[in-house]
This record gives C-alpha cells, sequence and structure tokens, in this order.
C-alpha cells in the first residue's frame, strides 16, 4: 500500500508539482523496483510510451491522480490518499 496524506485538506492533494506529488511518486518508483519491474513493463500495462512513465517518475510530467492509481495498481500496489481530520 502506497500512503499519501494531507494536513491541509483537498487543497493540499494538489498533484501538479509540489511535495506530495514528488513523494508519491518516489513511493511508486520504489515500489516498481523492488517488484524488479521495468518503465517499459509499467508502460505495457498502461498503454503509453515508455517514455511517458520516465517523464513522471523523473518529474518533469505530472500524472493525474487516476493515473497515479492506475500506475499503482500496474505494479501490484494500492495507492491511498488519506486527509486527516
Amino acid at each position: 500500500m502506497i500512503q499519501a496524506a494531507s494536513r491541509r485538506g483537498a487543497r493540499g492533494l494538489e498533484l501538479r508539482g509540489g511535495k506530495l506529488a514528488r513523494d508519491l511518486m518516489a513511493s511508486l518508483v520504489r515500489a516498481r523496483r523492488s517488484r524488479r519491474l521495468t518503465q517499459k513493463q509499467v508502460a505495457l500495462s498502461l498503454g503509453m510510451p515508455q517514455s511517458v512513465i520516465g517523464r513522471f517518475e523523473s518529474g518533469t510530467h505530472s500524472p493525474t491522480l487516476g493515473t497515479l492509481t492506475r500506475y499503482a495498481a500496474a505494479i501490484g500496489a494500492t495507492l491511498v490518499v488519506r486527509i486527516p481530520a
């Protein structure tokens, strides 16, 4: 399970840049590597070019929350976002 939490409410979940997006992607990359999956394998599972996965992972392109959820599923993980009260 990959978790992200925000203390700033819904605005804190903005995925366009920022620490939360970087932390989420870093967690997903660690999980992908621990499962010995390549960017190409993830890309094939998601139906997109490997170069797009590379841009997500390097931080030059910001995936949507939906794409992050699909990425997590492609590597056999679950993305959980919690917003503490």
